[in-house]
């Protein structure tokens, strides 16, 4: 019973293992006349049953995955041989631009298919490698148990249940044969296609690069049907041939071969492209509102005009906007930009759309905004301009989209285009002349330069392009009529920058003015690089923005960057222009982040601390030469100093503090030691060479003393450490005072010690320990000199002796006490020789009467 048991157990285990869920037989509770084996005998059978017909319909689906990649097979030779001819086609310097642009539109084809192609083959290979792996964990299972089972076989097994499980096996194999066949077909095709997208995805590369020059140097050349372009015979068969292709246009075909590949392309792509762009344009719009607010507002109108005005131009476009970067990355995406002409066609006037409505906004908002009959005439012929603009350039983007671009009617459109340019800027001209002379508030009365810059450059511009459409270079015409239309549009946005920060700029300073003294320098700091920073943003994008408006920004953006990442090697070193840059924008932010963390430390984390003014300011100027200390390794690193170079540097270093340079370090040394040893801190009233003044600050090479003139005076360090330097406040920052006075011979000298007591006790600035002082200094020629001494601090110590005695002098003129002053007796001994002097001047004026 027990190897019953044991055989039971296991048959159960391998019908557990084989049969798929939710497939068993009949149960004992269901059938209780059949016996626990007969059970799992019938069990294996149907599950025989069941993968007799799944291997079925696996045969099946391998004839079907085998005939389609059969099929791709033909699809594949022939874009090989598409790619072959555009590959030739691309080394052929002769072939048209046209050519040239179908060949790629016809390789993006080619593209975009075999990336679909090859994605599809991944995910079915990925679902075959899966089912290739559970089949053979199955397969292993199934022929463990069968072992066992042979090695367990003594007759109580039922008959043909071995003959069974050896049946479901060679099933499993079959299977397993099948799939890896099938599997092998898949990753040869799939190696095939992705040879056909790597080839095809260079030669898009190639071609584009073709293209590029090709139009560029299409630029300078001179089509010669020209000629042609003005027989009336072509004019009228361009004519008929546009209305053909609008008549087709409207049709259903056109509809379901153009515009439905756009949107049937991407499958869920689209799906999921509709539902963010929804969106987004959601969040967009109610981030305009927001924002149309906030630019709305009577204070920011007035205080940041040029600000607002940006606000309102551009969130106003935001929807637009939105709907132009959305297409543009899905069409991107898609690839879609070279394959369909609609694609380009529809991302050309939303383009033109977006640039007209930023200046027309711009042009509505200046309304009212501008002094003079001249500016406002400006202004609203300048919107009228923009919105011809708008209309002519669409009309013309569809007349280019259905007419190819050597025809008749698009030459005579442009052609008329350029002479109606002309037309209407001389007529502007001569209105703005009259009205010029007219207006006392025209600035072309102020500056004539101006008007005249104007209308040179309204001639060169308009005659320009006329003259090169007649000379047969009508690329050339196109391209410069639509580089000054993006110009203006880039000059507009320059401009408001420009003022924005020019606004920014002036009320920072006008705050920083009514700012605490406490705060004005780190603010003041932190404002300045701020606004730097945006200054050198928005001259690197106006720079950027104008190559890229002349179509430069492949051949000039580029190379830019490549000059500055270019290795420059000189006396040893090697660095790049990018690194100076990065060095420099490295100082500038240490010096802000210094004086920032510098008043942090000292405001906050010492602020009350309690320690004393002079150790405080050590601490921070140490914390200022660290974080100096790491911004140099920092801009070392950055330039590319390697420890041989540093050692070369600090060679030369030694060298120069042997000659010239020891001065210098010698200050710097002392300047560490008054840090270090404190003998002299910031705070400290010091007197140098007779000068009394207050120690400012503690620099690298010097420190600044303030003398009570409120002079500057620069001392260096080492003339502090190495010379004699009376320190006022070192340690105790009280100071012994003495005002001498001198009073008459006579004088009740008790009464006198007891007023000067008297004043020096009533004195608020006097200290009471140690008290006060009268000294009986000596006997004066004229005078019984008396001392007062006082102790006070030093700051009050001018003050003290200014206040004391005038006190002397008001209580000594009321008690009757006499200061006394220098005294002369002249004893005469004979008055003969006078009287003989007298004589003669008074016989000398009787003779001259």
């Amino acid at each position: 019973m027990s190897q019953l048991r044991t055989l039971f157990f296991a048959v159960f285990c391998i019908t557990c293992a084989l049969v798929p869920e939710g497939i068993c037989g009949p149960t004992a509770s269901d059938a209780p006349g059949l016996t626990r084996l007969d059970e799992l005998l019938a069990s294996v059978s149907k599950t025989i049953e069941i993968e007799k017909a799944d291997l079925e319909e696996l045969k099946r689906r391998q004839r079907d995955i085998l005939n389609d990649l059969k099929t791709q097979e033909k699809e594949l030779r022939v874009h090989k041989l598409e790619l072959s001819a555009a590959e030739n086609l691309a080394l052929i310097e002769t072939v048209p631009l046209k050519d040239l642009e179908k060949t790629r539109a016809m390789v993006s084809q080619t593209l975009n298919y075999s990336s679909e192609r090859t994605g599809e083959l991944k995910k079915l290979l990925e679902e075959l490698s899966a089912r290739i792996s559970e089949l053979e964990e199955r397969l292993n299972t199934n022929k463990n148990r069968i072992s066992q089972l042979r090695k367990q076989e003594d007759g109580s097994l039922p008959s043909g249940l071995l003959n069974s499980l050896r049946d479901l096996d060679k099933i499993f194999e079959s299977k397993h044969a099948i799939l890896l066949e099938t599997k092998k077909a898949i990753s040869e095709s799939l190696s095939e296609w992705q040879e056909v997208y790597v080839r095809s995805s260079r030669l898009i590369s190639q071609l584009n690069q073709l293209i590029a020059k090709k139009k560029e140097k299409q630029l300078f050349e001179r089509q010669d049907k020209l000629i042609t372009h003005l027989k009336p015979g072509l004019f009228i068969e361009d004519i008929r041939v546009f209305v053909n292709t609008l008549r087709k246009g409207l049709s259903k075909d056109f509809w379901r071969n153009q515009v439905l590949p756009l949107l049937t392309t991407g499958g869920s792509l689209v799906i999921a492209f509709l539902i963010a762009y929804v969106l987004v344009i959601i969040v967009l719009m109610h981030c305009r509102d927001a924002l149309l607010n906030y630019a709305n507002n009577e204070y920011r109108q007035r205080n940041y005009p040029w600000l607002c005005r940006s606000i309102l131009i551009f969130f106003d476009s935001l929807p637009l906007l939105g709907t132009l970067l959305f297409s543009y990355f899905y069409i991107s995406s898609r690839k879609l930009l070279e394959t369909y002409a609609v694609s380009r066609f529809a991302i050309s006037c939303l383009v033109t759309w977006l640039l007209t409505s930023w200046v027309i906004k711009f042009l509505r908002l200046l309304k009212g905004q501008l002094k003079g009959e001249t500016a406002e005439f400006l202004r609203k012929h300048a919107r009228l301009s923009a919105s011809g603009v708008r209309w002519f350039t669409l009309v013309y983007l569809f007349i280019q989209y259905l007419l190819p671009p050597e025809n008749t009617l698009l030459f005579a459109y442009r052609l008329l285009l350029e002479i109606f340019a002309l037309a209407w800027f001389v007529y502007l001209l001569n209105r703005m002349g009259r009205i010029v002379s007219r207006d006392a508030n025209s600035v072309f009365q102020r500056k004539p330069w101006l008007y005249r810059i104007i209308v040179f450059w309204g001639y060169v511009v308009t005659l320009t392009g006329l003259v090169s459409e007649l000379l047969g270079y009508q690329y050339l015409a196109v391209f410069w009529y639509a580089g000054w239309g993006r110009t203006l549009v880039v000059s507009m946005w320059v401009f408001l920058g420009f003022a924005v920060l020019m606004q920014w700029e002036k009320v920072a300073e006008t705050s920083a003015a009514f700012a605490p003294t406490d705060q004005t320098e780190a603010r003041k700091s932190i404002k300045w690089l701020t606004i730097k920073i945006l200054w050198v943003g928005w001259l690197l994008m106006a720079l950027v923005s104008y190559l890229v408006a002349w179509k430069a920004e492949k051949a000039v953006i580029w190379n830019f960057f490549g000059i500055l990442n270019r290795p420059i090697r000189i006396l040893g070193f090697t660095f790049r222009l990018s690194s100076i840059v990065y060095a420099i924008l490295i100082i500038t932010v240490t010096q802000v982040a210094n004086r920032w963390i510098r008043r942090a430390i000292r405001d906050h984390a010492l602020g009350r601390s309690g320690l004393d003014e002079g150790l405080q300011e050590s601490i921070v100027t140490i914390t200022g030469y660290l974080v100096w200390f790491f911004a140099i390794i920092m801009i070392l690193n950055t330039l590319g100093v390697s420890g041989t170079s540093l050692t070369v540097a600090f060679g030369a270093l030694g060298v120069g503090l042997g000659f010239g340079l020891q001065n210098i370090f010698n200050n710097f040394v002392s300047g560490l030691i008054l840090l270090f040893e404190r003998p002299i801190q910031v705070g400290d009233i010091v007197e140098v060479e007779g000068t009394w003044g207050e120690v400012k600050k503690i620099n690298v090479r010097s420190t600044v003393v303030q003398t009570w003139d409120n002079a500057s005076v620069i001392i260096p360090n080492s003339a502090l450490v190495s010379e004699r330097v009376t320190n006022w406040s070192f340690r105790d920052a009280r100071v012994r005072r003495n005002i001498d006075v001198g009073v008459a011979y006579g004088s009740d000298v008790i009464l006198v010690r007891d007023t000067l007591m008297e004043i020096a006790n009533n004195h608020p600035a006097v200290f009471r320990e140690p008290e006060p002082s009268v000294l009986f200094v000596d006997f004066g020629d004229n005078a019984l000199i008396f001392r007062l001494r006082v102790w006070t601090t030093v700051r009050k110590s001018l003050e003290v002796e200014t206040e004391i005695r005038y006190e002397i002098t008001r209580l000594f003129s009321e008690r009757g006490i006499e200061i006394a002053f220098p005294q002369r007796d002249i004893h005469i001994r004979s008055i003969g020789p006078l009287e003989k002097l007298f004589k003669v001047f008074a016989s000398k004026a009787q003779f001259e009467k």
